[in-house]
């Protein structure tokens, strides 16, 4: 098997239904590194233990990511500027004071608690955050842990301690299958010359292997009404708030719920998940004003031959209202659309748009600018599109 297979499991479920968002988990660490600029980028703050970790684990996640990808998603520089900062004459220092966050003995206790919770059914969202929080605390540990012997500045209690960690880990791996999609959307960020062109760092990335064998080995035991309920989990927590100590990080938007509506099997979205959360107008102080990722949500057309998807992600218009974007787009291999959706009108919650071709980024993009408040000023229940008077039902 290469190193492509091992780590990009295109054949697994999750992936053939088009659950697995790599760009989704590198979004989110490119959030979490643009925070750390803002926070620590003009060199004018002294670094806490907390600000060193994140910085030291953060580089190393990047790194780690598909060049491609990254570039992509215009992450380039800010993996720049953390390399920089870890080459400098403070490095040394700043990784000495990362080295002590990591807390392997509370991470088995948690561990031992996820496993007790695996085996007498507790709530599955709760099993899917905890069992993505410790992967990620384990990932990051094990790459402080890297940087301190690249450092000079080695920790060799820790370096046990982890090899520990990771022992449980491969004994018991069936303890994070909740966390299967974000496991496998971490999979598909790996650069495929990793293991060639940086041995040490890949060795970081080898437990998602493991995690992966053990998630081929049960696929056919999950069944595929949890998948939506995954990948509510995977949004839920890859857009987890983070407090700022400074104040200058929003709260990301929360994952929209996805359950089957009564006596249907139906995706629907529940409204009150997103109210009364921080816009991007009372962010415009900030400069440059960041943007809030978030889940997609989806939708199609009545004949199947078009699909909407909003992506959580806020701007301001002329006028300084908050907006996010609906984008249409063909459905392959559906035959002509039946009905032409430029123009149109639509309602989506309280909100009214119409339907235009614009260029987004040099692209010509099907798209209605929703203003948010309007959005979410709807007393309904549940997050209802509609294009021309006729509903478009919620797609998985």
């Amino acid at each position: 098997m290469t190193r492509d297979e091992r780590f990009r499991r295109t054949h697994l479920r999750a992936f053939e239904s088009g659950l697995v968002d790599p760009r989704l988990v590198v979004e989110r660490w490119l959030s979490d590194a643009q925070d750390l600029w803002m926070l620590l980028g003009d060199g004018g703050r002294d670094y806490d233990c907390q600000d060193a970790f994140d910085a030291v684990a953060t580089q190393g996640r990047l790194a780690r990511v598909d060049a491609e990808l990254l570039s992509i998603l215009g992450g380039v520089e800010l993996l720049q500027w953390l390399r920089n900062l870890l080459a400098s004459e403070s490095a040394g220092a700043i990784v000495e004071l990362a080295l002590r966050v990591p807390d392997i003995g509370g991470w088995l206790e948690q561990a031992e608690e996820l496993s007790e919770a695996c085996e007498t059914g507790t709530d599955f969202v709760l099993r899917a955050d905890l069992a993505q929080t410790l992967l990620t605390d384990l990932d990051d540990a094990q790459l402080v842990e890297l940087a301190g012997r690249q450092c000079g500045v080695a920790d060799n209690s820790l370096a046990g301690e982890l090899d520990h960690a990771m022992r449980w880990l491969v004994e018991r791996p069936e303890t994070f299958l909740a966390a299967s999609i974000w496991i496998q959307s971490v999979a598909f960020t790996l650069r495929s010359d990793l293991a060639a062109s940086d041995p040490e760092l890949a060795l970081t990335a080898e437990k998602f292997a493991v995690l992966l064998d053990e998630i081929e080995e049960t696929q056919e035991e999950l069944l595929m009404s949890e998948l939506p309920a995954l990948h509510e989990t995977v949004a839920a927590g890859l857009v987890r708030a983070e407090d700022s100590t400074a104040g200058e990080a929003a709260e990301l938007w929360p994952a929209p719920s996805r359950r089957a509506a009564s006596d249907t099997e139906d995706v629907v979205y529940r409204l009150d998940h997103w109210r009364d959360l921080p816009k991007a107008s009372s962010l415009a102080a900030q400069t440059p004003l960041k943007p809030l990722f978030g889940p997609r949500l989806r939708w199609k057309s009545p004949d199947g031959a078009w699909q909407a998807s909003l992506r959580m992600r806020q701007s301001l218009d002329a006028s300084g209202a908050t907006v996010v974007t609906l984008t249409f787009e063909s459905v392959a291999g559906h035959p002509s659309p039946s009905v032409e959706i430029v123009d149109q009108t639509l309602a989506l919650g309280g909100a009214e748009s119409r339907i235009a071709r614009r260029d987004v980024e040099g692209q010509e993009t099907i798209c209605a600018s929703i203003i948010l408040e309007r959005m979410l000023a709807c007393s309904d229940e549940f997050l209802v599109l509609r294009v021309a008077g006729q509903l478009w039902p919620a797609a998985p």
